[in-house]
């Protein structure tokens, strides 16, 4: 089994592969940029970590949240769900977003 991370934005998918024997404690030390206009910051981000076994991928939590959500905690642990619908806690991922520019800001 392979567990790794996807992140959903602007329909588009960025794959975030996990360490290597990494299904207790899989560790992610990856970056991924994605260019962001002002008029995107209510676009939905889609966070998941999944595990790719011989038959199927099992999703094993997940998170979904506006872009500016996102970016108003820049570090921290982010909370993770069974579903996007965010009823059923499954654990917590350690995210640090970063943004450069001037934010639309003259």
């Amino acid at each position: 089994e392979a567990v790794y991370a996807s992140v959903e934005f602007d329909k588009k998918t960025y794959v975030i592969k996990g360490a290597v024997d990494s299904r207790k404690n899989p560790n992610w030390d990856d970056t991924i940029k994605i260019i962001l206009r002002d008029c995107m910051l209510d676009t939905t981000v889609k966070i998941q970590i999944l595990s790719r076994g011989r038959l199927f991928t099992k999703v094993l939590g997940a998170i979904e949240m506006p872009v500016f959500v996102l970016l108003s905690n820049p570090k921290g642990w982010l909370p993770f769900y069974k579903t996007t619908k965010h009823k059923v806690r499954v654990g917590e991922v350690f995210m640090e977003v970063s943004y450069e520019g001037d934010g639309g800001l003259p």
